[in-house]
């Protein structure tokens, strides 16, 4: 989603959906309880990152619908 300023923010979880990988010390994760559900998702042996191996691909373009308040 854009901001004020003309960048992308990404909730983390949007992030980690959309990326692939998300970091072990990413804001939205940090000193909340789901390093333990997030372990258990991720496919990764860098204790640094967490990766889900869904294959996930958007289901609409932004020309069609730029906006949404669906998550």
């Amino acid at each position: 989603m854009p901001n004020n300023f003309g960048h992308f923010v990404f909730a983390g979880v949007v992030e980690f959906l959309e990326n692939g990988q998300l970091s072990v010390n990413h804001r939205d994760f940090k000193d909340i309880g789901y390093e333990g559900s997030l372990l258990k998702l991720s496919v990764s042996v860098d204790k640094d990152v967490y990766r889900h191996a869904f294959k996930l691909t958007q289901a609409y373009t932004a020309d069609v619908m730029p906006y949404t308040n669906y998550t």
